[in-house]
């Protein structure tokens, strides 16, 4: 939040908690509220403008009461297609025209690395001089190796490029920066591929920025071709870790291609009690609050299927 707002606003962060906004490297985010503190002396009741398509407020306004927690529900639909997306939604309060409240969220969805793809996954693609593009891999775990290559395709003798990649590990740490492939100076070693492999790689998402070079005018180009793979081998497939919690489903009748909503019931094991927690259902991170979930659907027919992590 800007300083001059007086509202504190948290959401849901897989490392500390809590953060001031939704940062999803490492999953994808379904239902994960903002919990809001309103710290001035008067109540505040805020409108919620999204600027994403990919995100949204259950409810179109929330009053804050001074002092007192509030939840903001928040739905994501993060597109199907891998990439980094950012999304606000814009907080607006008509009694203070000047106030600036904001819910932000960066998510990554990945390319994932699986049995039904090999465990790899080819791109092409071409970039301006001094231009980059940004990849994400999901490497899964149980990998023993993962290897990185980056090509520069030739055309009637000619490389059609010069391009280097930097790998980044699931932590954010660079752990490593490669040689340019492609065109070079006379007189010089060229490379049609660089590449760089992984030992027992950490498993979630890792990074390949592609760097198209500054100086393609001096070899007579004005953007590079590539092709980028990344190959998983020697993967030990693990089995799913048996459910932390006793989980329910209300029973209702579904229509095809009709929007719906379920309701889970969740609980501890031990002591019965209702859960708060966060789940995985259907590869979205969803909040249980109360022992109760409820989200929508669109069945495909009279039949749904629901995986929980």
């Amino acid at each position: 939040m800007p300083p001059h707002s007086p509202v504190v606003a948290y959401t849901y962060n897989r490392a500390l908690g809590l953060g001031e906004g939704l940062y999803a490297r490492d999953f994808i985010p379904g239902q994960l509220p903002f919990l809001m503190v309103n710290q001035a002396k008067d109540p505040i009741t805020v409108f919620w403008e999204p600027t994403a398509a990919w995100m949204r407020t259950v409810s179109r306004q929330t009053l804050l009461p001074p002092g007192i927690n509030r939840r903001v529900g928040v739905e994501y639909q993060v597109p199907e297609k891998p990439g980094l997306y950012t999304g606000i939604i814009k907080g607006v309060v008509p009694t203070s025209p000047g106030m600036d409240l904001r819910l932000m969220a960066t998510v990554i969805r990945p390319y994932p690395l699986t049995r039904a793809n090999g465990f790899g996954q080819e791109l092409s693609g071409q970039l301006s001089a001094g231009q980059h593009y940004r990849y994400f891999f999901q490497i899964p775990e149980g990998t023993g190796r993962a290897n990185f290559s980056l090509e520069v395709p030739m055309a009637g003798g000619r490389f059609q490029g010069r391009v280097r990649f930097h790998l980044v590990s699931p932590d954010g740490l660079e752990t490593y920066a490669s040689d340019f492939a492609g065109v070079s100076h006379e007189g010089t070693i060229m490379h049609r591929q660089v590449s760089q492999t992984i030992e027992n790689p950490r498993p979630g998402n890792w990074e390949v920025v592609v760097y198209s070079s500054a100086a393609l005018s001096l070899y007579g180009r004005q953007n590079s071709s590539f092709t980028l793979a990344v190959q998983a081998t020697e993967v030990t497939e693990t089995k799913p870790a048996a459910p932390r919690w006793l989980v329910g489903v209300i029973p209702r009748n579904l229509e095809q291609g009709k929007l719906s909503h379920i309701t889970l019931q969740v609980r501890d094991p031990r002591t019965l009690r209702p859960a708060d927690t966060v789940l995985e259902v259907n590869g979205a991170m969803m909040e249980v609050h109360g022992g109760r979930l409820t989200f929508p659907v669109v069945p495909a027919n009279n039949h749904l299927e629901i995986t929980i992590r």
